[in-house]
């Protein structure tokens, strides 16, 4: 199938903001200019409807990372993983996934997934996704996450929510019995 744009942008997206962090863990101090000059290098062309919606999604895109290149660190914490990969094993079956970021905040850590669209709080408290984080942090990295986060890049907000322990077993035993059907 082609590329569809709403995932060629949120790669872009990705992409821009894990260089940029990257340099961060390094010990430098990148700039607005640097994240902007980083997104116009990883800015992928593929899926959109017309050179004028490119050039739409790419505007936005450049506020949107201006937004939260002003907010950015009082929003989050140090970043301690950036496309951190776990690996468990459901049911005898692998899951692999990538968690966008593990920071470490005076709370605790906290996984931080980056999106391009929106969402509610109720969203947000039911995000499968994060779960699997979850489970993948705690079991597969030995780190125990206390909070879970979904930072919404076109809205520059940050939505947070947590999962207990009773939380995490039960969605062990929903992924094994999904497995097993």
């Amino acid at each position: 199938a082609e590329p569809h744009h709403a995932l060629t942008f949120g790669q872009s997206i990705h992409d821009t903001l894990r260089h940029f962090h990257q340099l961060e863990l390094k010990g430098f101090s990148p700039t607005q200019k640097d994240l902007l000059e980083l997104y116009k290098q990883y800015f992928r062309t593929e899926g959109y409807d017309s050179p004028e919606h490119k050039q739409a999604r790419y505007s936005q895109g450049k506020k949107s990372l201006k937004d939260y290149f002003k907010v950015y660190k009082s929003k989050l914490g140090k970043p301690l993983h950036l496309e951190r990969s776990f690996r468990l094993t459901i049911a005898g079956v692998p899951l692999i996934g990538k968690i966008d970021r593990i920071d470490q905040t005076d709370e605790g850590f906290e996984i931080v997934d980056y999106k391009t669209g929106d969402a509610t709080k109720k969203d947000v408290n039911r995000d499968e996704q994060l779960t699997i984080y979850a489970l993948g942090a705690k079991y597969s990295l030995n780190i125990e996450p206390q909070s879970l986060s979904l930072y919404f890049l076109e809205s520059n907000e940050k939505l947070s929510t947590t999962r207990s322990e009773t939380d995490l077993k039960n969605a062990l035993k929903h992924l094994e019995k999904t497995v097993e059907e």
